[in-house]
């Protein structure tokens, strides 16, 4: 093949490369699909991987690799894994480290020094090359940088050829953008996702970005609050209280999203969350009550048994939480200013939801539900009188729990 051609045969995957960042493809797909092209454009291409660093919080990097004999591969390491992982006998690691722009290795000579370049030779492949692409001043943080990992493998009897690699390094920074543009696209979804939750987040990504762009829906909501934090978070060292109150959040606002609801805010130590009333509301955050009120019990258990810290075991023998749940429309949108908005929801019910909550201690009841609520499990609550609510026109029938634990 002739210069010009082999510019034509770049020419023509570079644009393909684009095309497939401007139709928001899935990195894996397109991993296959370019393999299959190398291969059917002559190219002698066995295996091709992609890594990057994720910008995640339970993943702290990612990888797809393709190969001509096997399924395509995806997985992910997590924060807790990187940071046990010993990467001393990692190829990747070296590469990225030392910033190798390119890292070429025969793999029919007998010794290799890592793992992965041995496993290679012994899979047939005759060739490895590995190179990196840096996003913008990116650094080296712990073995992975800000930027795209990538390698390629042949199996040709000779190894790799002139054409083969400088094909596939003309097409490296193609290929880095392309993944980039999805990597970034992925990125902003789990970041509004993780700051905003999964319904704030559609709206937001769906272009819900001024102040006052809001719906109204119906919705069950859900509001609970800790017991006795002022003392803990007093008697507590600052890593002790934030430990503490993530256990809190996770047998609350876990039990919510685990049961398919949208917390929408952390109010210093309670959580505001909502069950839109379409998507089966109340029977979901009844069923995160449950999940809630099991998870808070071992808690309680847990502590009250072990001993430890006063204000914790005195917040556990008053219940840890009160939660309340309340049915009505909620106004579900931006509010703010115009450069720092905050999308949740606003209205009569969020108010009322919340005074119901502040009556669980007074009650000293662990859980407080409006008539709508009960109404619709019979046979759970029982009325425990008629109430005025700070901020609410009417006094309002609340309902605690039948049967405590």
């Amino acid at each position: 093949m002739s210069l010009t051609e082999c510019r034509v045969e770049v020419a023509d995957l570079q644009v393909w490369l684009t095309e497939v960042a401007l139709e928001a493809r899935e990195i894996g797909t397109l991993l296959s699909e370019l393999g299959e092209r190398l291969n059917a454009a002559g190219l002698a291409i066995s295996r091709l991987s992609l890594g990057w660093r994720a910008l995640h919080p339970l993943t702290y990097a990612n990888f797809v690799t393709w190969a001509d004999d096997a399924p395509l591969e995806a997985g992910a390491l997590s924060h807790v894994d990187a940071a046990r992982r010993d990467g001393s006998n990692s190829v990747l690691r070296h590469i990225v480290e030392n910033e190798i722009a390119l890292y070429r290795v025969d793999l029919t000579a007998p010794a290799q020094p890592y793992d992965l370049l041995r496993e290679l030779r012994d899979e047939g492949h005759s060739g490895y090359i590995g190179t990196t692409t840096k996003f913008g001043a990116a650094h080296v943080d712990h073995g992975v940088m800000r930027g795209v990992f990538f390698s390629f493998c042949t199996r040709a009897p000779t190894g790799f050829d002139d054409r083969t690699v400088d094909t596939m390094m003309a097409l490296r920074p193609t290929l880095a953008l392309a993944v980039r543009a999805l990597i970034e696209m992925e990125a902003s979804k789990a970041l509004a996702t993780t700051y905003l939750g999964r319904l704030a987040a559609e709206r937001v990504l769906d272009g819900a970005i001024r102040r006052g762009d809001a719906e109204v829906i119906p919705a069950a909501i859900w509001y609970s609050d800790m017991r006795a934090f002022t003392p803990l978070a007093e008697e507590l060292s600052l890593d002790e209280t934030i430990a503490f109150l993530n256990e809190v959040f996770e047998a609350t606002a876990g039990a919510v999203g685990d049961a398919g609801g949208h917390v929408l805010d952390f109010i210093g130590d309670a959580v505001l969350a909502i069950f839109p009333i379409e998507d089966d509301g109340v029977r979901r955050s009844l069923a995160a009550l449950d999940d809630s009120l099991a998870r808070l019990a071992e808690m309680r258990a847990r502590i009250l048994s072990r001993g430890g810290p006063l204000a914790m075991a005195a917040s556990a023998r008053a219940g840890i939480v009160g939660i309340a749940l309340a049915v009505g429309d909620v106004r579900f949108g931006n509010i703010g200013t115009p450069r720092r908005l905050s999308f949740s929801v606003i209205g009569p019910t969020v108010n009322m939801v919340a005074r119901i909550e502040a009556l669980t201690k007074m009650l000293r009841e662990p859980v407080l539900v409006s008539a709508p609520v009960a109404d619709l499990a019979p046979g759970r609550f029982v009325l425990r009188g008629a109430f005025n609510l700070e901020g609410v026109r009417d006094r309002r029938a609340l309902y605690g729990l039948a049967k405590r634990s």
